[in-house]
């Protein structure tokens, strides 16, 4: 395996754990968090795509500018640009009472906040995986 591939394993088993952080908060009652980890969720699997292809040093946490380099190698994840401007919404406000006009995150993010986020984390998870399960049928 070489370093690419072990990058890609490594950042993509994180985006999994981040998914699996954001249902546990949000199955608490935590909305922001939830929304923040979905961010970060979809924020790894796109860097992991990239190392995958060759990438190196990656870098931002803007989701959809992430996408849009993701779409060099494949012109599919353009179909997410518009979640991801929404999802780049949760960086940054969902941690920080300075983020938001008053009050705190966990006050300003409900329910469906959270299950939208995750539902989008969700979907690139497995679109990634489709993609990789292709491209390994076609290398046999």
């Amino acid at each position: 395996m070489n370093n690419n591939q072990e990058l890609f394993k490594r950042w993509f088993a994180s985006s999994k754990d981040d998914l699996d952080a954001a249902n546990w908060m949000m199955e608490g009652g935590f909305y922001h968090n939830a929304c923040f980890f979905s961010q970060q969720c979809i924020e790894k699997a796109l860097k992991a795509y990239l190392y995958l292809q060759g990438e190196r040093n990656i870098w931002g946490h803007s989701t959809y500018l992430v996408a849009l380099s993701c779409c060099n190698y494949n012109d599919n994840f353009s179909t997410f640009f518009e979640d991801f401007k929404k999802i780049d919404r949760f960086y940054i406000p969902t941690r920080y009472p300075n983020g938001i006009p008053a009050g705190t995150p966990r006050e300003n993010y409900i329910k469906s906040d959270s299950l939208y986020a995750i539902s989008i984390a969700e979907k690139l998870i497995q679109f990634i995986n489709s993609i990789i399960t292709d491209a390994n049928s076609v290398k046999r």
